[in-house]
């Protein structure tokens, strides 16, 4: 394997194992205390708040900072026995040091101080955002209850004041503290002046202990809150629109009709077997337009004979020789038979490498362009189709970007988006694609870790931190696999395009199914029937069926391959297992640049 690549496969592995064994010496359990703990919080009218923390932590080993997990879910088990759960939307996060955010355990982790520089003895940290709780849950009244200090600290805290900072008037005698599921009201000293509550906690809480506060208040002490999962019905709404819409569509203008399947024994008529291939898959691909190679040699334009190295046993290369000029009408396949043999009379692998895939991408092109497409589909089917392609688009950026958004930032929610999209792009591609195994393993790879990456250590541990996002997500993800299901049946065909289909769907039925006496009767009228539909049989992907009459029928290779003398199996298997795969590969393998290493050809060519 080349150095370089084996340089890039190391730094890869390098940045996955920092990224799924992040740094851990923030603050171990033993490593620190809390010496003092301040935390003011600005009760808004919509029941958002505006919590400022001022934490001093004594460090008594070298330590890199501190961990500051915030909730976004929180049960609340009510005296009566109710059960609420609450999800927190974070917002104007700020942190008076260099920080990084993570998600775990359905809690934003706040990993505070540099990871290249360690501390000891007091250090002061400064947190401040909004913390958004929504609509309020309770019925007939409205609350407010907030863990002042939550139970997810692995040490001790001393020193714990507070000030609360309520929009209205309440009765100060519905205000109770709690630690854990005890009333703590006497561990508290506190006061309340007008709307705010000044208090401090007597004693240190020791770690995985919480001091809460609540106030049961009057129904509409909150005004304006927000229902922070509406969002997420919205885009659960619109993703089902979308598929709703995508069947309405389909009912309109994709639904086709009954398909006709004809007997047939040959193709239809003036037919290559690329063109066939077009016709029943609605696209011409690598493999049709390389089947035009067995199919200009059944026409005794050319011939092919497998070589391989000295000492080997299996198929190392190929010769294809040119046996007389085309003298067809066909644009499609004399570009494809002049370009092969445009510099010379014969050709081996070498002499395709990396260049011929120029003519192989132009006869693609010329069978997929919208004049040809327009014969076998209805127009507003193919229309309809590219519509699914935005639908699609959009949920996938809102599944993953929205809880990305509201956990993290916009800059977050971004890349997360766009990472996968380029990688999933890259993956998909390459997996698709017949390209050197080196360079597909490579970009393969670097797709999925493009991809991956952000999934797994953004988009998923979010998704799975609040239920609504993991519900709008799958609900996403199902429609999105639906869409694609229509994109993939929505294309209606033309009178002509059914007609054809239905006389390939008919010739194909019998090459797979076609018993040894129907086909020796074929062959007694036409010798070269077998070799004929040979081209066919590649195109529509049904070689290896076609082939296991070879044996049965006794008939002699064809004249156009020979076989290297030390290969003792089925020259047509040969054929078609070895040689042609290795065609394949050199007539379709393109240079990793994009500088075209080939001359290119004139192609003006009409509809087929």
């Amino acid at each position: 394997m080349n150095k370089k690549i084996i340089k890039v496969f190391i730094l890869i592995f390098i940045l996955v194992t920092i990224l799924i064994f992040p740094n851990q010496s923030f603050a171990a359990n033993d490593g620190y205390t809390i010496y003092s703990f301040d935390i003011n919080i600005n009760v808004n009218e919509n029941n958002t708040f505006d919590i400022t923390e001022i934490i001093v932590a004594n460090f008594t080993t070298n330590e890199y900072g501190i961990i500051r997990r915030i909730p976004l879910t929180n049960t609340i088990e009510r005296e009566d026995g109710i059960k609420n759960t609450i999800h927190a939307k974070i917002t104007n996060l700020y942190v008076n040091e260099e920080y990084y955010k993570d998600i775990s355990d359905g809690c934003l982790s706040i990993e505070i101080g540099d990871s290249d520089v360690y501390v000891t003895g007091l250090q002061k940290y400064v947190i401040k955002y909004t913390y958004d709780i929504g609509k309020d849950s309770v019925k007939n009244a409205d609350e407010f209850f907030y863990n002042i200090i939550g139970d997810e600290w692995n040490t001790s805290i001393s020193n714990i004041t507070f000030s609360i900072n309520m929009p209205k008037e309440f009765n100060s005698s519905d205000l109770e503290f709690f630690s854990g599921e005890d009333i703590a009201n006497n561990k508290v000293s506190y006061s309340v002046s007008e709307n705010t509550i000044i208090g401090k906690y007597n004693g240190t809480l020791q770690s995985g202990n919480n001091l809460a506060v609540e106030i049961l208040l009057p129904d509409g002490y909150f005004v304006g809150a927000k229902d922070i999962n509406l969002n997420y019905y919205l885009i659960i709404g619109l993703s089902i629109l979308f598929v709703l819409i995508a069947l309405i569509l389909w009912l309109l203008f994709g639904k086709d009709k009954t398909v006709v399947d004809t007997v047939e024994f040959y193709p239809p008529e003036g037919c290559n077997s690329a063109e066939v291939a077009f016709f029943y898959n609605g696209y011409a691909d690598n493999k049709a337009v390389v089947s035009l190679l067995i199919y200009l040699a059944s026409k005794g334009y050319l011939k092919i004979e497998e070589t391989n190295k000295e000492g080997s046993s299996t198929s190392e290369d190929f010769i294809i020789t040119k046996l007389k000029d085309y003298d067809g009408n066909n644009e499609a396949e004399a570009v494809f038979f002049n370009t092969l043999f445009m510099f010379k009379n014969s050709v081996t692998s070498s002499d395709l490498y990396n260049r011929f895939y120029i003519t192989i991408e132009k006869i693609k092109a010329y069978y997929n362009k919208k004049e040809n497409k327009d014969r076998i589909f209805d127009k507003k089917s193919l229309i309809v189709k590219n519509l699914l392609i935005p639908m699609m688009i959009i949920i996938f950026i809102l599944i993953n970007g929205m809880p990305v958004y509201d956990v993290f930032d916009a800059e977050d929610a971004i890349t997360a988006v766009v990472f996968q999209m380029i990688g999933g792009t890259v993956l998909v591609k390459e997996i698709l694609a017949k390209k050197a195994k080196i360079r597909k393993m490579f970009f393969g790879v670097w797709g999925s870790l493009f991809a991956g990456i952000p999934l797994l250590f953004t988009v998923l541990p979010t998704i799975f931190s609040v239920p609504i996002y993991l519900i709008t997500y799958v609900v996403g993800i199902i429609c999105i696999a639906i869409l694609f299901m229509f994109r993939k049946i929505i294309l209606k065909r033309t009178k002509f395009g059914l007609e054809m289909l239905g006389k390939i769907k008919g010739f194909k039925r019998f090459l797979e199914t076609a018993e040894k006496e129907e086909i020796e009767k074929l062959v007694e009228k036409n010798p070269e029937y077998f070799y004929d539909v040979l081209p066919y049989t590649y195109s529509l992907g049904v070689s290896e069926k076609w082939v296991e009459q070879f044996d049965k029928i006794g008939i002699l290779p064809p004249s156009w391959f020979m076989l290297s003398t030390n290969l003792l199996v089925n020259t047509l298997s040969v054929f078609l297992d070895l040689t042609m795969d290795i065609i394949n590969t050199s007539m379709t393998s393109s240079p990793s640049s994009k500088k075209d290493s080939f001359k290119r050809n004139n192609f003006n060519g009409g509809n087929i």
